[in-house]
This record gives C-alpha cells, sequence and structure tokens, in this order.
C-alpha cells in the first residue's frame, strides 16, 4: 500500500501524467507502455506546459526521440520538445564554459570547490548536457575560503549581489552575477543549509568529499550526494521540478548506496524528515521499493504528519505552487525540521528577519 492517497495515484494515471511518469528517468525505460500511451490522441498542449514547467522537456525529448517520426506527436509534441532541448544544449555549453573557467580560477588559487545540483549532474549523470537544465552554478566552498573566492570572482567580471553573511544562522549562500549579454549567475554556498534548521556536518561532507571523475574539483560521497538531493527536493517541495525526482532515480540507480549510513547521517544532521519524504514519494511515483523501508527513518508526530501528508496531497508531483503564500511556505518550512529546539529557533529567526525587513 503506498504511503499517500489513493485519488494522487489515480491522477498520475491519467494518460498525459502516466507518459510522463514513464519517461521521468534515463534507465529503466519501458518502451513497449511508452508506445502504447503514443499510439492515441492526447492534450499534448498540457503534456507540453506541464513538461516546461517542471523542468522535464529536455529529457522527454531525449526519451521520445525513437518515436520522432511517429504521427501524433511528430507534428504536435516533438518540434516543441525538441525547441526545449536545443535551448537548454546551447545554455548549458555556456554555463560550463563559464563553470569550468570558475573552477580553474580557484583552482589555481589552491581553493577546494565541490560542484552542485545541475553542475555536478548534468555531465556526469545524464547522456547529454541537454538534458538535465540548469539556469545557474551552485558551488559549494569551504567558508574560510570566502575571501578568496571574491577576489578570484571579481577579477573575473563577478560582481556580489549579495555579501557573504555566514556569521548569520539564517544564510549559507551569496550570489554573484556575471553581466555580459547572457547574464552568469554564481551561488557559492558555505553550507548546504541554514543553520538555524540543519545540524549539518559540513566538515564530515569536506573530508568525505572525493575527486571529480568529470572534471575539476570535488564530489560528495554518493550517500552526501543523495541526502542533499533529497534535502533540496522536499524543502523547496512546493515549487518541485520532475527533473530533481530524475535525478534521485539516476543516483539510487548508479550508485551502491550504503543505506545504513544515510539513515545515520540523515538523522544526526535533522534531515530525516527530508530524506523520508523524498523516498515516499520516489517510491510512489516510481512504482517501486527500496532496499529500506523509508519508515524506518523517522518517527514522525500525528500532527506533523497530517499537516505535510496534506501539502503532497494538495500538490502532487504534476502540481507546484505557481504563487508565492508567505503563511503555507511558512507552515511547510516549520513542520520540516525534525526537532522541536531547531523549530522554535527558525521560528524565532524568521520572525526577526520579518521585523528587520519592515523596519528597514
Amino acid at each position: 500500500m503506498r504511503y499517500f492517497t489513493v485519488a494522487n495515484k489515480k491522477k498520475n494515471h491519467e494518460p498525459e501524467r502516466r507518459l510522463m511518469t514513464l519517461l521521468n528517468r534515463i534507465t529503466g525505460l519501458d518502451r513497449e507502455a511508452i508506445g502504447t500511451l503514443l499510439e492515441k490522441g492526447r492534450d499534448w498542449d498540457s503534456f507540453c506546459r506541464t513538461s516546461v514547467a517542471l523542468l522535464a522537456a529536455p529529457l522527454f525529448y531525449w526519451n521520445l526521440k525513437p518515436w520522432e517520426g511517429q504521427e501524433p506527436i511528430a507534428t504536435e509534441l516533438i518540434p516543441f520538445l525538441r525547441e526545449e532541448y536545443l535551448e537548454t544544449l546551447a545554455r548549458n555549453l555556456y554555463l560550463f564554459h563559464e563553470c569550468d573557467t570558475v573552477l580553474e580560477k580557484l583552482a589555481g588559487k589552491g581553493i577546494p570547490v565541490i560542484p552542485l545540483k545541475g553542475a555536478a549532474l548534468a555531465r556526469d549523470l545524464y547522456p547529454s548536457i541537454a538534458v538535465r537544465p540548469m539556469f545557474d552554478i551552485d558551488l559549494l566552498v569551504r567558508r574560510e575560503d570566502l575571501p578568496a573566492v571574491d577576489e578570484v570572482l571579481r577579477k573575473n567580471r563577478y560582481r556580489p549581489l549579495s555579501a557573504p553573511d555566514p556569521g548569520k544562522g539564517f544564510t549559507y549562500e551569496s550570489h554573484y552575477i556575471k553581466e555580459t549579454k547572457a547574464p552568469v549567475v554564481l551561488e557559492i554556498h558555505w553550507n548546504l543549509g541554514e543553520e538555524n534548521r540543519y545540524r549539518l556536518d559540513i566538515d564530515g561532507i569536506w573530508s568525505r568529499a572525493v575527486p571529480n571523475a568529470g572534471g575539476t574539483g570535488l564530489a560528495m560521497s554518493a550517500e552526501d550526494t543523495l541526502l542533499y538531493l533529497a534535502q533540496h527536493f522536499f524543502k523547496h517541495y512546493l515549487f518541485k521540478r520532475l527533473i530533481w525526482l530524475c535525478d534521485i532515480h539516476e543516483w539510487i540507480g548508479r550508485e551502491d548506496i550504503r543505506w545504513d549510513l544515510l539513515i545515520e547521517r540523515a538523522q544526526s544532521q535533522s534531515i530525516a524528515t527530508f530524506l523520508f519524504y523524498t523516498l515516499k514519494i520516489y517510491e510512489d511515483f516510481y512504482e517501486t521499493d527500496l532496499p529500506i523501508r523509508p519508515e524506518s527513518i523517522l518517527k514522525i508526530g500525528p500532527l506533523r504528519k497530517a499537516v505535510l501528508n496534506g501539502y503532497v496531497r494538495r500538490f502532487p508531483m504534476f502540481r507546484s505552487v505557481e504563487k508565492e503564500n508567505y503563511l503555507r511556505q511558512r507552515i511547510f518550512a516549520f513542520s520540516c525540521i525534525d526537532r522541536m529546539p531547531d523549530r522554535l529557533r527558525f521560528t524565532m529567526d524568521a520572525l526577526r528577519r520579518d521585523r528587520e525587513r519592515r523596519s528597514a
């Protein structure tokens, strides 16, 4: 029995959404089931809108290439998806050129860097960089290297949009922009989340990092990467993207995950809620069972469980929030935090920041 409501699961089996579920992966494609769903007319306009909104159009194009000449998708679907694919290819080629340049400059100063999200996955996990969209470049550096990183970036025509302030528990990244005809945004992280919300072992993450087989820089361990992908996925669940779930699917399928270590680190770093819900959504979406039972990760109280289950049911994988709602986001963020002391600290910091913004 699945964790969430049957009604939500039925929605996933509407033909267009069922097709998206089958296409939202690189490995394990069910070509027979895909071909059957392509034989009949579908609401391709809705399919296209949803695939773009959830950043999955390039991936869908890649997986539909064997049927590229088949009607009706040859005229009603493929041209649209191909355009998204080619736009992503052009953008990612440009971003990776900038990323590699920055990594080389930082390496020249002896500054270790761990690329994150698309910068880490698009080349390493996917058959083409055009399959995995990215719009900025996320890099993790050590806190003590921030002044040197800032100096390197400024010398290479980047200017800060926000000054790094690692002394505040609610900040963990700063943004830089290179203002050219095609501006490039860098997100420089010194942590992987707010210190007033998690107990992340950032020193342990660095000690377990390994040389990046795909290029310059370092890579997090298999377990640390999966934890970060799960944390990012559920933290931003209200504004989720299908491609983020595909990242997790491909990572789990490729890596030899040590699940006992994964659970231990999730619990010790106060991100067990994020891992639990991400893996339950993963199992429901892909209709599969993992080597562990996600229920072993987390003991969650009935009220918090009801709140988070309600969010997941209201905003299933094919629906993201279209506009921000402050109260809804705050309740969700509060409910995601594992421990009550951390929830209270996060809430007090949020209220203090709100007062500062109003008085500014």
